[in-house]
């Protein structure tokens, strides 16, 4: 953030600026390969630091109540309330308020302030640091996937069949997972039981102590499960990335939408008038073209953009929320940070996705000489043909959610665990 603040506060580490005559004649002076340089380090140590505050802070926050005891449910419950009001007005001040001051005061002002906010809640942070209850670290939770899978591996060529006696299986006392309440067992299912492989014991894989010999030729049940539970959220995950690309697309063109538009706030507009951003943008750039101001400007209200701003609303309140409840709720309680991180991780592809798809259209549509759907002026565009192909995409992507959603198990509904099995080997 530092860096940000400073690429806007000096000359020398940003492109000199442009003025609108300068723009429609393609003269503007873009950045230089150090300005450039610059920029991409800034975004990387944002992309580090973000990665490693946003899994954590909610498994960190959570980790302070103890979930066996009514008293720590009920404080978990409050967390999580409290965090998400937080989260939310936190959102809605920084798309508001923030980006006017950037608009309308200052850019050195608008990155400077959340620097020196994000400056102070690491004091915070630091001041509650005697309070804190610590989970102390059991490892890598990647070194026990890659184990679990190579010790699978190495195993592949053992026959079983769909049951097997549970004795045979590599299955250690439960470990605490805080100070206060120990990590509840995964109990062995039969999905995906390949798997299963990992944690039959072998002559010679288990020392007089019962501890493993080696830890990439054997693995506990409780890995393999957790590794089963890793694969099993992969096609959720993966249906989870267009709705983020919508969203994405919607913070993108809307402002150059907005940027065309009548930005007075005086007309208000039913929120119950269903219009698709489409159907707007054809409104919009229709209402341009008619007036062909010197500005570019079309003579309607930004309010337009209302109806489909407060439908991506619901959609990403749903799908956020929903992901997150989810994720917590599937995930064993020493991979909670993974489980969050799998929400990000969906918003991190949706930005590729959005990238790509915005390539694939300026190349595709702007063939034989004509101007791209998504050419720099909005108004000689088709901005709304690319809604329309973004809902398209949507439509297949509900079918495929649909599909996989349905052969979903979730974890505590698995009753295929049989108590008396036999293996063959």
């Amino acid at each position: 953030m530092t860096m940000m603040t400073l690429i806007v506060a000096l000359p020398k580490l940003h492109p000199p600026s442009c003025a609108r005559d300068q723009a429609l004649l393609n003269q503007c002076q873009g950045p230089t390969g150090r300005q450039f340089g610059v920029l991409a380090l800034a975004l990387g140590f944002l992309s580090i630091g973000t990665g490693g505050i946003r899994p954590c802070s909610l498994p960190f926050g959570v980790d302070q109540f103890d979930p066996t005891t009514d008293e720590g449910r009920k404080g978990i419950s409050s967390f999580f309330n409290w965090y998400y009001t937080t989260f939310t007005v936190i959102m809605l001040v920084a798309i508001t308020l923030v980006v006017y001051i950037q608009d309308s005061v200052s850019w050195v002002w608008g990155f400077g302030i959340p620097t020196a906010l994000m400056a102070s809640s690491i004091v915070l942070f630091f001041v509650g640091t005697k309070m804190y209850i610590y989970v102390k670290p059991e490892g890598s939770v990647f070194s026990g996937v890659a184990q679990t899978l190579v010790a699978a591996y190495k195993k592949r060529n053992i026959e079983v069949e769909k049951t097997m006696i549970k004795e045979m299986l590599y299955d250690p006392p439960t470990t605490k997972g805080s100070s206060t309440y120990e990590v509840p067992k995964l109990p062995l299912t039969n999905r995906l039981r390949y798997l299963n492989k990992a944690a039959i014991i072998l002559d010679g894989e288990i020392n007089p102590d019962g501890s493993r010999v080696s830890y990439w030729n054997l693995a506990s049940i409780q890995q393999v499960e957790e590794v089963k539970c890793l694969i099993k959220v992969i096609p959720i995950v993966a249906s989870g990335v267009l709705c983020f690309t919508a969203i994405v697309q919607q913070w993108t063109f809307t402002v150059s939408q907005a940027l065309k538009m009548d930005r007075h706030l005086g007309i208000v507009f039913s929120i119950l008038s269903m219009i698709v951003a489409g159907i707007v943008e054809k409104k919009r750039r229709d209402s341009a073209t008619y007036h062909n101001r010197p500005d570019g400007l079309a003579p309607i209200s930004v309010m337009w953009l209302a109806p489909q701003l407060i439908l991506m609303a619901f959609a990403e309140a749903f799908n956020v929320l929903g992901q997150l409840e989810f994720y917590y709720k599937e995930f064993p309680d020493n991979m909670k940070s993974i489980g969050n991180a799998m929400f990000f991780v969906t918003a991190g592809c949706a930005n590729y996705v959005s990238s790509a798809l915005v390539t694939t259209v300026h190349k595709v549509t702007g063939k034989h000489g004509r101007l791209d759907w998504l050419t720099a002026d909005i108004n000689a565009g088709r901005v709304d043909y690319f809604y329309y192909v973004i809902a398209g995409l949507g439509v297949l992507n509900l079918g495929y959610y649909l599909l996989v959603a349905s052969q979903y198990r979730y974890r505590e509904n698995i009753q295929d665990i049989e108590e008396e099995s036999k293996l063959d080997i």
